[in-house]
């Protein structure tokens, strides 16, 4: 917990509620939770410039920070389970979630995104993200849009396969 904190929005089955206990999680967030969801987005903005301030004697840099303060700060994931569903019931988040995805992972907040479509997360969104994974699509020409990968690549027919952009 002093290295990583997870904050889980689960906009799914709630299958990821099994982890509200571990210490290193600090909440999961269903959908049927607002009030939650608006604490966690105000803490996320009020840390990140917490962040700003305090990194700016190491070139605003978390990894700068982290090797020459001598001081620990955890990294903190948010991970947003069905960003479709997201998007639908959380509209005005989910405009004002794009500029922490962008400035966030230089301050050591960093976002997890997982899709159902291929059309889910908008392509000014896709481009802060520098690893994509595609698992099975219903369209091989869908992992060239999304992973930008060369035509004809696309993984074997078997549960759980995918590609990977890094």
């Amino acid at each position: 917990p002093n290295e990583v904190n997870f904050y889980i929005i689960d906009c799914g089955a709630e299958s990821l509620k099994m982890f509200h206990r571990m210490p290193h999680v600090g909440e999961v967030i269903t959908i049927d939770e607002p009030n939650k969801m608006v604490d966690l987005f105000i803490m996320i903005e009020d840390e990140l410039d917490r962040r700003r301030d305090l990194f700016a004697d190491y070139g605003g840099s978390y990894i700068n920070y982290i090797e020459n303060s001598g001081e620990k700060l955890p990294t903190i994931i948010v991970i947003i389970n069905n960003y479709d569903v997201f998007q639908e019931n959380f509209a005005k988040f989910a405009e004002g979630i794009q500029g922490f995805v962008r400035d966030g992972s230089k301050y050591g907040i960093n976002f997890i995104i997982t899709a159902t479509t291929t059309g889910a997360i908008r392509m000014r969104m896709a481009q802060n993200f520098n690893n994509k994974i595609a698992l099975q699509l219903p369209n091989d020409q869908d992992y060239r849009s999304v992973l930008e990968a060369p035509k004809g690549l696309f993984p074997a027919k078997y549960f759980g396969r995918g590609l990977v952009n890094k």
